[in-house]
């Protein structure tokens, strides 16, 4: 029996309960060490190095579809150049933003699973077919689940990570496949630690910032959220007020304590940490760091591009402008 789990790709990050540490503890309770995965996971995606560190093992059954999402990019172009075709995509986008809207509400491993949601996800892509009917805007996706259905039919047992509008026809279309009941499932204490240093990366204006970096510094973090990873989160915010210092003792710290995995964290760890003494006029300490981002294995993209502006021209607190001294 295929049972599916969804996949909220960057919306993990908004949800305490049902973040990529929690999707790691449902495998976990279970009992499942490999999953099949439906959407084509980037190195940029939230679950990837979830899953890498937990060592799950995950099959991608899911293509490269980038150049197909460019082409259909394209088509709305083409579309939005005609009366009949703006008033399609600002269907289209009132939909999306619906979407969005629900997605970004409080959810709970139980109820991203639920009837309500999967409905939901039904009715948002009914809804689209009813203007956009048969042709190149609905194609793409029908072929692409189709193509997935296909692959899904020779496995009689497994776990299925999906994204989670697509659930609701992948389950129509595989008789016996199902989500699971997480009814009795808890999110435990990785859950939580992963929302912290979500919720970290997430400030507000009226946040109590002082209560945040006291939470994120008594921790000591697990496997999937390590303590070098807190103290990045709470660099940042150490770095938002303009407590350079402060920031720059984390990061030093965090720079040292960090460990391979996760494989994204020690290139944003670096990365800030060559802005934070480039803010603070140290240079040459800061080109190190940079030097240290471009030397790894793998960086997120994000630390590269820092990296590389900052071997350019030091960074200052404006974030825009070059420091005198590299102009």
């Amino acid at each position: 029996m295929i049972q599916f789990i969804a996949d909220l790709g960057e919306f993990h990050r908004l949800h305490a309960a049902y973040n990529t540490s929690t999707v790691i503890e449902v495998l976990r309770w279970m009992g499942v060490q490999q999953v099949y995965s439906t959407v084509f996971m980037t190195p940029e995606h939230p679950l990837k190095f979830a899953l890498e560190t937990a060592g799950v093992s995950c099959t991608m059954l899911a293509e490269d579809d980038a150049q197909s999402q460019q082409d259909q990019a394209q088509m709305f172009d083409i579309l939005n150049q005609y009366a009949q075709g703006k008033q399609l995509i600002q269907r289209r986008q009132k939909l999306d933003a619906e979407l969005v809207g629900f997605l970004r509400q409080p959810l709970t491993a139980q109820s991203v699973h639920s009837e309500n949601t999967l409905n939901h996800m039904l009715e948002y892509h009914t809804e689209i077919g009813t203007f956009l009917e048969e042709g190149p805007a609905t194609a793409y996706r029908k072929d692409r689940l189709s193509k997935l259905v296909g692959q899904l039919q020779d496995i009689k047992d497994g776990v299925v990570l999906a994204a989670v509008d697509d659930i609701p026809d992948l389950i129509a279309a595989l008789e016996g496949s199902q989500v699971p009941d997480l009814s009795d499932f808890r999110p435990g204490e990785s859950s939580r630690l992963r929302a912290l240093a979500d919720r970290a990366a997430l400030i507000e204006e009226d946040d109590d910032l002082e209560t945040l970096v006291t939470s994120l510094l008594r921790e000591e973090g697990d496997l999937l959220t390590p303590k070098s990873e807190l103290q990045y989160a709470a660099a940042n915010i150490y770095l938002a007020v303009g407590d350079l210092e402060s920031a720059r003792s984390l990061l030093f710290d965090a720079a040292h304590g960090v460990k391979d995995d996760p494989r994204y964290l020690p290139g944003l760890i670096f990365a800030r940490l060559g802005q934070v003494r480039d803010a603070l006029g140290d240079r040459e300490n800061a080109m190190r760091a940079y030097q240290a981002v471009l030397a790894l294995s793998y960086a997120p993209e994000v630390a590269i591009e820092t990296a590389k502006q900052g071997m350019q021209e030091a960074f200052n607190m404006d974030g825009l402008e070059p420091s005198e001294e590299t102009k």
